[in-house]
């Protein structure tokens, strides 16, 4: 376990239940799981596409003011959740791996589990002009 590490699962019943899109909303846009999981589903819905589809969830963090970033190969081999905490001390994240998300606020990863060393391919931060 890392220092940068704290766990979190919203879910009201405690469960783990492959719902790290809904966990990573929760944390970042400080709303509870019901809430998430209602609004996530009902634009779900109207893209007839899953809610943890990348393409639902980034458009639904864009209604948020989100914006999609690319991370930038630095060339000393993967970016990891770790790396992007250490480079990002302030704001409130989420990253993406191509099959999970792992919130980010201030420098620290909510998760429930250590996904420290995870390679991350794109993250969505606040618009600066949004």
């Amino acid at each position: 376990m890392t220092d940068r590490f704290i766990f979190f699962n919203p879910n009201r019943e405690g469960k783990l239940v492959g719902d790290c899109v809904i966990r990573s909303l929760c944390a970042v846009l400080q709303l509870d799981w019901d809430e998430i999981f209602l609004r996530l589903s009902m634009l779900a819905f109207e893209m007839s596409d899953m809610m943890d589809s990348n393409i639902v969830w980034g458009r639904f963090l864009n209604l948020y003011g989100y914006i999609q970033m690319s991370v930038i190969d630095k060339g000393v081999g993967p970016y990891t959740v770790y790396d992007f905490c250490m480079d990002h001390p302030r704001g409130k994240y989420i990253l993406g791996t191509g099959i999970h998300a792992i919130a980010v606020i201030d420098g620290f990863y909510y998760d429930t589990s250590d996904t420290g060393n995870e390679r991350i391919i794109f993250y969505y931060e606040k618009g600066r002009y949004v």
